[in-house]
């Protein structure tokens, strides 16, 4: 596993190692704006994910800062409950995967 920290030491991505087919960065771009998480920050650690325009299916990861994987939501198709309300405050970082390959990356935080 990978993890990346910006010079602010704010949690950039988190990506594991696997061989998959690379996608262009205007379908990343079409993915990461047609996704929504709210109410962020979330003062419970409820969180909400829709997405309008999702043509496929997608999986999503929740990582904490250390890297570990914390949750996964294997089938979303534009809508989903996060619940981390057992889980710690910080930042959390949600991985987007189309047929293993990560589309989309989006930062949480849990007060």
């Amino acid at each position: 596993m990978f993890v990346a920290t910006d010079l602010g030491g704010i949690w950039a991505y988190i990506a594991e190692e696997f061989s998959a087919p690379t996608i262009g960065l205007d379908q990343v771009e079409v993915i990461q704006q047609g996704l929504k998480v709210y109410p962020n920050p979330s003062k419970n650690g409820h969180f909400t994910i829709s997405s309008e325009d999702l043509e496929e299916e997608l999986s999503i990861s929740v990582y904490n800062t250390v890297g570990q994987s914390i949750k996964n939501i294997d089938q979303f198709w534009g809508n989903a409950h996060l619940d981390l309300s057992q889980s710690e405050q910080g930042v959390y970082i949600l991985i987007f995967r189309k047929n293993s390959q990560i589309v989309a990356t989006q930062r949480i935080i849990k007060q």
